[in-house]
C-alpha cells in the first residue's frame, strides 16, 4: 500500500428540489448592509451562543464517538457560517458623499465660528 498516492476524486452531484439557488456577484455587499440590522444580530449572537452550548457539551463525557463527531460538525458548521459573515460584513465599503451646496455652506459657517487656541510656545 502506497500511502503517497492520491485518492481518486469524488463527485459530488446535488439534487435540488424547487429553485436552484445561485450566487451573485453583490451577494457579500447585500450581507455586508446588514451589518447594523437587529436582526442579523440577534442571528449571530445565537450561533455564537449555540457554539458555545455544542463546546460545552462535548467537554462532557458522551456515550459514543458518533456524539462526539455530531457537536464537531456543528461546531464547525457553525465556525463556518461566522466566518463566512465576518469575510462579507468586512467587505462593506463606505461610500464616499459630497456635500451639496446647503450643507458645504453650513460646514463652511461653523468652520469659521471655530475658536483656534494656540498651544506653542513661541
Amino acid at each position: 500500500m502506497n500511502i503517497f498516492k492520491k485518492p481518486n476524486p469524488e463527485v459530488l452531484i446535488l439534487d435540488y428540489k424547487g429553485n436552484r439557488p445561485v450566487l451573485e456577484a453583490d451577494d457579500n455587499e447585500a450581507i455586508a448592509s446588514l451589518q447594523n440590522h437587529p436582526g442579523f444580530d440577534a442571528l449571530r449572537n445565537r450561533f455564537k451562543v449555540q457554539k458555545s452550548v455544542l463546546e460545552a457539551k462535548l467537554r462532557q463525557r458522551q456515550k459514543s464517538l458518533r456524539d462526539v463527531d455530531i457537536l464537531q460538525l456543528g461546531i464547525a458548521w457553525l465556525s463556518y457560517i461566522e466566518t463566512e459573515c465576518d469575510k462579507s460584513v468586512g467587505k462593506l465599503r463606505p461610500v464616499p458623499v459630497q456635500p451639496n451646496g446647503d450643507e458645504l455652506a453650513e460646514f463652511n459657517k461653523i468652520y469659521a465660528a471655530i475658536e483656534r487656541v494656540c498651544t506653542s510656545q513661541e
